[in-house]
């Protein structure tokens, strides 16, 4: 916010916005005024930095020979399905 001073400009330094995945950007802001000496300041707009991955294997798994092949693609899909996952995938 800007008050007082005559004919007063505010203008800040812009500058890109921080990376979605963390990051901060100082920026500059001044005011000008016919009546007085540029005030200046300075603030921050940060955004914290995203939660590091990490990752959890399934367990090995082993299935018994003579199936059919089709049980064992059920059983081989329902491993890759990794139901073992699926309450700690957290998404940014």
């Amino acid at each position: 916010m800007v008050n007082g001073g005559c004919n007063t400009m505010l203008t800040n330094s812009g500058g890109t916005p921080p990376d979605a995945c963390g990051g901060s950007t100082t920026v500059t802001f001044t005011a000008s005024s016919d009546c007085e000496a540029d005030v200046t300041c300075t603030a921050t707009f940060t955004v914290e930095d995203a939660t590091p991955v990490m990752l959890t294997c399934p367990p090995d798994q082993m299935e018994l020979a003579c199936q059919t092949q089709g049980e064992i693609d059920i059983e081989f899909n329902d491993w890759l399905a990794m139901p073992w996952l699926a309450e700690d995938v957290m998404q940014c």
